[in-house]
């Protein structure tokens, strides 16, 4: 999904329907972007319209917690980098190595310094920590793991 399909879909409720007012005032787009996210959401079947309100499909939930492993033989820095990023979309992530570098400090203070694990072959030297999400992060994030199993397009049963 795109990024605003995503805001779109967490604003939603699939019990209480609202208007495209309400969805905008909510997701802080414009009408255009939200009235577009609206029909193609709509089109796949991820949002319901039922008298001119909007509802979220009622299967279309967030898969659970997420956690992101980064692995790196060698730039620490680099894994440092990416699992940080993953923590816009997941519960918890940690970057496992294969060796520590010789001036191990910097790389433990990042870790804990950006809230993320670090571990050593099989030892956990800083323990991720787990943080809720936001709906919509949590949707951004299941949606990234379906992508990563090469689902098709999921298409959301009519009520």
């Amino acid at each position: 999904m795109r990024e605003i399909d995503i805001e779109i879909v967490a604003a939603l409720n699939p019990r209480q329907g609202l208007t495209v007012e309400t969805i905008k005032s909510r997701v802080g787009r414009s009408d255009r972007a939200v009235s577009q996210g609206l029909r193609n959401l709509s089109e796949t079947g991820a949002v319901l319209t039922r008298g001119g309100l909007f509802y979220r499909a009622e299967s279309l939930e967030p898969v659970g917690n997420i956690y992101a492993l980064e692995a790196k033989v060698d730039d620490w820095r680099k894994g440092v980098r990416q699992a940080f990023r993953y923590r816009a979309w997941c519960n918890a992530s940690a970057l496992v190595l294969s060796r520590m570098p010789k001036n191990r400090e910097p790389l433990i203070s990042a870790a804990h310094r950006l809230n993320i694990g670090l571990a050593c072959e099989d030892q956990w030297i800083v323990r991720p920590k787990i943080c809720k999400l936001d709906r919509a992060n949590r949707l951004r994030g299941s949606e990234h793991f379906v992508a990563a199993l090469s689902f098709s397009p999921v298409r959301y049963p009519q009520p």
